[in-house]
């Protein structure tokens, strides 16, 4: 389940991130943004760590090993524990890298 997108305009801030489906609160991860390469998957864990969340990047081997195949295997997810999603999502929104979706 896809809770980002990127977004529409050069002007916007890069994801959109909806609030947390109460449907995937049991879950161990959650997808908090979707990115389009490992670097900005690794921007996006750098941030996000040296705020104190846990992060999963589960596409992570796969893409190192086969990044030519971005567009047969879709984009790199950043997952973080459903009770730090919101955290993590006002974090991202405050640090103008994304808006509410």
């Amino acid at each position: 389940m896809e809770n980002v997108s990127p977004a529409d305009s050069e002007n916007n801030p890069k994801y959109k991130i909806a609030a947390l489906n109460p449907a995937v609160k049991d879950q161990n991860w959650v997808t908090l943004v979707s990115c389009g390469t490992i670097v900005e998957a690794d921007f996006v864990r750098s941030r996000l760590e040296s705020d104190g969340i846990e992060i999963l990047i589960p596409d992570e081997n796969l893409m190192t090993a086969a990044a030519w195949g971005l567009n047969a295997y879709g984009y790199i997810r950043v997952q973080v524990k459903p009770e730090d999603y919101e955290t993590a999502r006002e974090l991202m929104i405050a640090s103008g890298d994304a808006v509410a979706g």
